[in-house]
């Protein structure tokens, strides 16, 4: 599936709208694209081109689109309308996506909050895999942990790769049955 540059960006503005309906009648497969695909592919950095460490490493330091962060936060937290704040300040959000109507190819995000993006979508892939469920992985990620000093893996993830690293750690604990 290769959608343009501008579709993916109306597509995202529509969610960030509120347009919920626009989202369920899409295909779940969409949705559910593992998310090296979400960050090379939908983010109209890859192009189709296969995802990889180097092509996402490219596209954070050249600064993700915007529709990044919205196809992230529909997946991650879809009811939680101020989660996509915690990655991108509300006034430098307000002010990229008046970049995006007046040229949707240069509103893109800082490389910080393109790490992110890609931080958090890797480790949404990870959680999704060990629990076999978006909503699996959606409940692990915002509940307290006792192997992170009962603080929800989000928390310990969202600003650091040390962080993502230590909630990676965890899952892998799970899945092989090593964690409490």
């Amino acid at each position: 599936m290769s959608e343009s540059p501008a579709a993916l960006a109306k597509t995202a503005r529509n969610k960030a709208r509120g347009r919920k309906a626009a989202i369920k009648g899409e295909t779940a497969g969409r949705l559910a694209w593992r998310a090296d695909m979400l960050i090379t592919h939908v983010l109209e950095r890859g192009h189709g081109a296969e995802d990889s460490y180097l092509r996402s490493a490219t596209a954070v330091e050249t600064g993700l689109h915007i529709a990044a962060v919205d196809y992230l936060v529909e997946m991650i937290a879809p009811g939680d309308s101020l989660f996509i704040y915690s990655i991108v300040p509300s006034a430098t959000l307000a002010r990229r996506r008046q970049q995006a109507k007046k040229n949707p190819e240069q509103a893109v995000l800082s490389t910080e909050e393109s790490a992110t993006v890609v931080r958090l979508a890797r480790l949404f892939d990870r959680a999704r895999s060990v629990w076999k469920s978006e909503d699996g992985a959606r409940r692990f990620l915002n509940t307290p942990h006792m192997l992170l000093d009962g603080r929800t893996p989000m928390d310990v993830a969202l600003k650091t790769d040390e962080g993502a690293r230590v909630v990676e750690e965890v899952l892998g604990k799970l899945e092989y049955g090593t964690a409490l």
